[in-house]
């Protein structure tokens, strides 16, 4: 079992509670991104990849699961997380900045991990501008492996593969 901070709640949702996801989604993008892409950027790309059909087709054409952290009585996070051989990927993980530095993120990556087990790794791409999540995810454990080329919604970036061994 993933150890989770006092006062929070996680649990895996269904298509009908999507609309939570993007609901976080709106308001912590703005600051996950501030200063690594434009502000009219994120507005397109939240419009296009949090749209509740995409998110639907995660879930369900795709096999991601996505699971919500409740702290306190507000919805304060989410991860979505796929299996891919003996890799977990965790595709999109994002707390609400007031909720940041309690351990939120930290349970919900171990959720996915101890759902998906076993596995040998874990990994994730991380736009190589992010020096905040890139700090995250290396305080964690994970290294970057490679660096790749990706679309998010109709523009081009470059992120870090990042991994952690199992």
């Amino acid at each position: 079992m993933p150890e989770v901070p006092p006062n929070v709640a996680i649990r895996r949702i269904g298509v009908d509670e999507l609309s939570i996801v993007q609901q976080l989604a709106e308001e912590v993008w703005p600051h996950a991104f501030e200063g690594v892409i434009q502000r009219h950027q994120i507005e397109i790309m939240l419009g296009d990849i949090y749209a509740l059909e995409s998110l639907e087709n995660e879930m369900t054409a795709l096999g991601h699961l996505f699971w919500v952290a409740r702290h306190e009585g507000l919805d304060s996070g989410f991860v979505s997380a796929f299996k891919r051989g003996d890799t977990t990927w965790i595709k999109k993980l994002y707390i609400l900045p007031r909720k940041q530095g309690i351990g939120i993120g930290r349970a919900l990556i171990e959720t996915a991990v101890t759902h998906f087990a076993p596995s040998k790794a874990i990994s994730l791409n991380v736009n190589n501008g992010n020096a905040r999540a890139i700090e995250f995810y290396k305080k964690y454990g994970f290294a970057i492996a490679e660096e790749v080329p990706v679309k998010m919604g109709p523009f081009d970036f470059t992120d870090y593969v990042m991994t952690k061994a199992l």
